[in-house]
Order: structure tokens, then sequence, then C-alpha cells
């Protein structure tokens, strides 16, 4: 039996052996290539698409405008501080917000132009706000929006809670001797109103713990009806509610409402 298991193999059982394991080794390196160069494809056909989907973020121009400034405080609250109770301008407030708003769009949505009709306390008449507004418009090819920020105020301590403006539907939009066809001041009214809706409804999942939603109104406001793209004014609070103006002026409740800006005007735009 040892001597047997000693006997060579002979050469014509290795050809054999040799030529039928040739072709597994052959059909095996074939399939290890197709699948590199099927999954090589598949990445050459993913990643173009991927950079597709970024280069369709929507892009837009979104116009800030911080209310009063300068000599125009706007209405005057007072706030409890550590200091002590202190007078809180609208002004104050207004700038506060738009400068909060801006970095975050900015941040979030790289996509989006953002500018203000003012950067500091300064004054800007409600003339020049529009002119600002039209000359960006009117420089640009991409969709345009316009919000104006304001504290809200009255001559008792108890309203409170936030207000969204929009143009009326049946009023024109004025500015000098231009004005728009009926045609498209009914589409910029529409849209406006489409926007306050938004905004109202991102205001309240922001705030709407803490405050009253007193809902969506309209009104020929001279910073709306004399610039000609979409726009609309939030009224963030009462300053004249004591509790509600503390609120405006703490820094994580005007997160909140910075939040909420940016949501309501993403949301607007992602849908044009």
């Amino acid at each position: 039996m040892m001597a047997d298991m000693k006997r060579p193999i002979p050469l014509l059982f290795l050809l054999c052996m040799l030529c039928c394991a040739l072709p597994l080794m052959l059909l095996s390196a074939s399939d290890e290539e197709v699948e590199a160069t099927s999954a090589h494809e598949q990445k050459e056909l993913v990643e173009p698409e991927q950079e597709g989907l970024e280069l369709q973020a929507k892009q837009a121009l979104i116009i800030i405008d911080a209310g009063h400034g300068g000599k125009d405080s706007g209405s005057i609250g007072t706030v409890e501080t550590e200091e002590g109770v202190q007078k809180y301008y609208e002004k104050t407030f207004t700038l506060e917000i738009v400068l909060q708003l801006k970095a975050l769009l900015e941040e979030a949505y790289p996509q989006y132009q953002v500018e203000l009709t003012r950067e500091d306390d300064t004054f800007v008449s409600l003339f020049d706000r529009s002119v600002i507004t039209n000359k960006l418009a009117g420089d640009t090819k991409i969709p345009v929006v316009f919000v104006s920020v304001h504290a809200n105020s009255h001559t008792t301590p108890k309203p409170f809670g936030f207000e969204v403006w929009s143009m009326p539907l049946a009023k024109r939009r004025w500015f000098r001797a231009f004005s728009p066809s009926v045609e498209e001041n009914r589409r910029l009214n529409l849209e406006s109103e489409a926007m306050a809706n938004r905004m109202s409804t991102a205001l309240n999942n922001q705030i709407g713990n803490f405050t009253n939603n007193r809902g969506v109104f309209q009104n020929s406001w001279y910073v709306l009806s004399h610039h000609f793209v979409p726009g609309i004014l939030v009224e963030l609070g009462f300053i004249s509610h004591p509790t509600e103006a503390t609120n405006l002026y703490t820094r994580w409740y005007q997160s909140r409402l910075v939040q909420a800006l940016a949501d309501g005007l993403h949301d607007y735009i992602s849908q044009l």
C-alpha cells in the first residue's frame, strides 16, 4: 500500500485536471471584473445625479426690512433686565432680528442672496426703502421676496401676539407714475397672501405655545404698496405688553422668531 502511494501521478491525469480547472478560473476572474466595472459605472451615474440635485437648489433674493431706525424709534416698551427696568425701542428690536435672520439664512441656505434696507441704527424713509427694494429687484432675474419686520403696540398693555400682513387683493401698488398692470398687480398680491399664510404657520410652529396667533391681515402699508415684488409685514409681538416685551428682548425668544422667519421664507420660496 505504501509503495502505491509513492507512485508518481501520470502526466496525462495532470493535464486533464488543468484543462478542467482553467475555464473555472477564467470565469471567476471575469465575474470579478464585471462586478467591478458595474460598480464603477453605477458610481459614475450616481455622482452626476447628486451634483444635479445640488445645482437645482432654488435661488432667490430676500430683501429684509428692519422697521424704523435712527430718529424714528418706533414703539417703546419696558423690559426687566439684570440692570433693572429699562426702555426697549422697536427700532432696536427689529435690527437685532434682521441681523440674526440674515446670518441664519446665509448659513443655512447659501443659494439665497440676502439684502437689508438698513444694517445699523440709521433712519431710512419709507420712500427710500421702496427705492432700495425696487432697485435690488430690478437688477436680478431670480425670484425676489420682501419682508418688513416690526413690533406691535397698543394704548393698553393687554393685547399680545403676532400678526402677518399683506396687500389687499383689490388694491393697486403705486410708485410715482409707474404702476403694474391689473394682472401683474393681482399676481403680486396673491403671492404675497400665500407668503403671509406660510409665515403665519411658521411663526405658530415656533412661538405658538408662548403667545397668541392673531392671524393674517391685509392693508396697503406704504412699505408694501410701493414696490413690485411679493412682500409681507410681520408684527412679531406687542412691545407694549410687559411680558411679551421681555420675551422679545431675550435671546432665546429671538432665536425662535428668527428660525420661524427663516422657515416661513424658505417654505414659500421652495414652492415657487
